[in-house]
């Protein structure tokens, strides 16, 4: 059975986050300040989110911002689409 995450664990992510926004923009002070249930938690949460600096970013399609204006005025048209400007799926091709 997969484990999941409990309050504690999710404010020690946001901890984690908080902690580069701050970094980012020291001018701000409006950073709440997690109970202390959370510090026991924030290695295990380190770990998790270090195995994001793994992977490899994919770059984005050249057209998909072409794409995605499309598909936001075809729904504001009603929503049908010629195959010539029906939208591809983001993501890798097969």
């Amino acid at each position: 059975m997969p484990k999941k995450l409990n309050i504690n664990d999710g404010q020690a992510i946001d901890l984690l986050l908080d902690q580069s926004e701050r970094s980012r923009d020291m001018s701000s002070a409006s950073y709440a300040q997690p109970n202390e249930g959370v510090f026991h938690r924030v290695a295990s949460a380190q770990k998790v989110l270090s195995v994001l600096d793994l992977w490899e970013a994919e770059e984005p399609p050249v057209d998909l911002i072409q794409r995605t204006m499309s598909r936001i005025a075809n729904s504001q048209l009603g929503g049908s689409m010629s195959n010539e400007n029906h939208p591809r799926p983001f993501g890798p091709t097969a």
